[in-house]
């Protein structure tokens, strides 16, 4: 999470706030401090979580672990932990018109089961390619809500002890090249 406020500091010019190692109330207030900001028309809103996840497959429900959650056989109900649901619908509400969510942990694709997988290819604009900037400016007319998950309904490699995760670390390669030719 700090190499990745780095990154949108030092890249973007992004102001950033890190939350390390937050426990349930404070990146819950965090989230609906959110709500209390204006947004300027084209203002973007990127939220990177990065820890552990869990989904309880009696409800289909996928939940974040934060410093005060409790181990599962502690809290089988996960009142301890943030349910992807109730980050989902705070973020859905925020007045920004284009919000990222980022999460980097186990089960994170549970975030939003209904989101079809896609190729990523740009729509074509006559015989060719949409120029990126020119994709980038139409798609920025409408409000956005993405979601961008480190892995579907599965475990997700932490990657080796001090060092990013998998995900990260592509993440991380995509803002400093400023997503390549994607």
């Amino acid at each position: 999470a700090q190499a990745v406020a780095r990154g949108l500091q030092e890249a973007y010019q992004a102001d950033t706030t890190a939350l390390l190692d937050a426990t349930k109330v404070e990146f819950l207030t965090a989230l609906h401090a959110l709500a209390d900001r204006d947004y300027a028309d084209d203002e973007q809103l990127l939220v990177f979580f990065s820890g552990h996840g869990y989904f309880d497959e009696r409800i289909r429900r996928g939940y974040l672990a934060l410093k005060d959650s409790l181990p599962l056989e502690d809290d089988p109900l996960f009142q301890s932990y943030v349910s992807h649901e109730d980050v989902r619908v705070l973020l859905e509400r925020l007045d920004c018109n284009h919000v990222l969510l980022v999460v980097d942990s186990c089960f994170s694709g549970t975030l939003d089961p209904m989101v079809a997988m896609g190729s990523g290819a740009r729509p074509i604009d006559g015989g060719g390619i949409i120029p990126k900037d020119e994709y980038i400016q139409r798609k920025l007319r409408y409000r956005t809500r993405r979601y961008i998950t480190a892995g579907g309904k599965e475990y997700v490699p932490d990657g080796r002890p001090g060092q990013h995760s998998p995900f990260a670390r592509q993440f991380l390669a995509a803002l400093r090249t400023f997503g390549g030719s994607d």
